[in-house]
């Protein structure tokens, strides 16, 4: 799994979620806007990102890791979610 992050680390954060199978570069067309707002981080699921060469096991086994990171790099505080329908 591997997290993209990007804006003004001082902003507010926010983990971006793409829909299941999906890539993390559907939410490329908004990020602009929320930098406005927000840090952003987009989650690419393991077995998805053309980048890496992983599997993926279960959802259940992604989500440990999300939080995982959330504990470790914000203190287990983000300011909001959004997540991809497709």
């Amino acid at each position: 799994m591997k997290f993209y992050e990007s804006g003004d680390s001082s902003k507010p954060v926010i983990f971006l979620f793409p829909g299941t199978c999906c890539l993390y570069s559907n939410f490329e067309h908004v990020l602009d806007g929320l930098h406005s707002y927000f840090y952003t981080i987009t989650v690419s699921y393991d077995g998805f990102d053309p980048n890496e060469k992983t599997e993926f096991y279960s959802m259940e086994d992604e989500c440990e890791k999300i939080e995982q990171e959330i504990k470790k790099k914000y203190c287990g505080r983000i300011k909001a979610v959004e997540g991809d329908k497709q």
